[in-house]
C-alpha cells in the first residue's frame, strides 16, 4: 500500500494505523489457533478500529483533492471572462 492516497500531513497517522493492523493481525490469529477467542474478538475490533481511522484520512485526501479541483475551475473560467 503506498501512503500518498493520504495527505501529507497524515501519512504518519496513517502508517502508524498500518502498524497497529499488522500488530493486531498476527496477535489475533495468535490466539485464535490458542483457543482465546475472547482475545482474538478484541483483536480483531482494534483492527476494524485501525481500518475505520484508516478511511477517514483517505476520505479526508479525497475531500481535500476535490476542493483543490474545484478551485482550479473556478480560477481557469475566471481567467476567461
Amino acid at each position: 500500500m503506498t501512503l500518498s492516497m493520504f495527505k501529507e500531513t497524515d501519512q504518519i497517522k496513517a502508517n502508524n494505523s498500518l502498524n497497529e493492523y499488522d500488530l493486531n493481525m498476527m496477535q489475533g490469529a495468535t490466539a485464535m489457533l490458542q483457543g482465546d477467542f475472547k482475545i482474538a474478538a478484541q483483536h480483531y475490533r482494534n483492527i476494524a478500529n485501525a481500518l475505520d481511522n484508516l478511511q477517514s484520512l483517505k476520505n479526508e485526501r479525497e475531500t481535500l483533492d476535490q476542493v483543490v479541483e474545484a478551485y482550479k475551475q473556478i480560477r481557469h473560467q475566471g481567467q476567461k471572462i
